[in-house]
């Protein structure tokens, strides 16, 4: 009995999923996302408490993923070149690897999460971004001497980031074209930009 109770848990978050991706969170409807997942909406709340419920359940898990990846991001150990290499790689594919896992999920928080506390994730990710690309200019203006760029530099630099990486995930739906735009734009954001800060 368990394993018919976990498929129909599994019915749900895949209904949910298409109700969120198609409608966003405010036009989603639970009587919809029932209907889609083959069962009553009376059943469906055996399941989850409501619309709020389902929904973190479905995007919880991909907005933790990603705001964790960038918080763990490593700073550079002085004038490393060979991190900034392998850091392009490394945040390739963590990007990709998160996308993979969550790409459905990850669109709804960018483009369906009206009313929720997602609103604004993609603005909280954002600073999330330009903290990190901050701390690694701090960093470099201490043991390279290098100027710190304008803060509102930085924010639209991270801006950038976030908005390129998203235009891509949405462009693109082979996986290998995904992975390879995704490491051209970081490379060519981040190797770039601290090679042209430096010399």
């Amino acid at each position: 009995m368990q394993v018919l109770k976990d498929e129909i848990r599994e019915s749900i978050y895949q209904a949910a999923l298409t109700e969120f991706s198609e409608k966003g969170y405010e036009k989603a409807s639970m009587r919809n996302i029932a209907k889609r997942a083959g069962i009553t909406a009376g059943n469906m709340y055996r399941y989850f408490k409501n619309k709020d419920d389902l929904f973190y359940t479905v995007t919880s898990p991909a907005y933790d993923e990603i705001v964790r990846f960038i918080v763990e991001q490593e700073l550079p150990r002085g004038n490393d070149r060979e991190w900034e290499n392998m850091n392009v790689d490394k945040q390739t594919d963590g990007i990709v690897s998160i996308y993979l896992e969550h790409k459905k999920e990850l669109l709804v928080i960018i483009d369906g999460s009206k009313g929720t506390r997602y609103e604004r994730a993609k603005d909280d990710i954002i600073r999330l971004v330009e903290n990190m690309i901050t701390n690694i200019l701090k960093l470099r203006s201490e043991t390279d001497g290098l100027a710190m760029p304008d803060p509102h530099f930085i924010h639209v630099l991270s801006a950038s980031v976030i908005e390129g990486v998203i235009l891509i995930l949405k462009q693109y739906k082979e996986d290998e074209k995904v992975r390879e735009m995704v490491r051209q734009f970081i490379g060519f954001i981040f190797k770039d930009f601290t090679e042209r800060i430096s010399g």
